[in-house]
């Protein structure tokens, strides 16, 4: 969608205030630095400012994300480097655009997500 995210000002400047979402982009990002022992860079792939974001870290490292709304709040719902599992995502009760997600393994296949 842009750019990647680097610094909390770009987060602010790229991202919308859709129910906490740039507190959460910034809570993530800093917890991506820190575990990684450098500087991380969120790139955002698909976006659905009520109910998802799908998007990645990359730095010394990187891994895929998919973050979803649950009661209310940003939650994390999948992080990894393969496909998620279908039924991971369900069962993580977040509310998710399948637009947003795209795909996911249902135990045989690579499915278009549907929750």
């Amino acid at each position: 969608m842009g750019a990647p995210l680097r610094t909390p000002q770009e987060i602010d400047a790229q991202l919308p205030e859709a129910h906490g979402l740039r507190a959460f982009a910034k809570e993530q990002l800093a917890r991506a630095d820190q575990d990684n022992g450098c500087r991380m860079a969120l790139s955002v792939d698909a976006l659905d400012p009520e109910t998802s974001l799908a998007g990645g870290f990359s730095g010394c490292g990187g891994y895929a994300v998919i973050w979803g709304r649950k009661g209310g709040r940003w939650v994390e719902v999948w992080g990894g480097q393969d496909v998620p599992a279908c039924a991971d995502l369900r069962a993580k009760g977040a509310r998710l655009n399948p637009a947003v997600v795209g795909q996911c393994w249902d135990g045989s296949a690579v499915v278009p997500y549907r929750p």
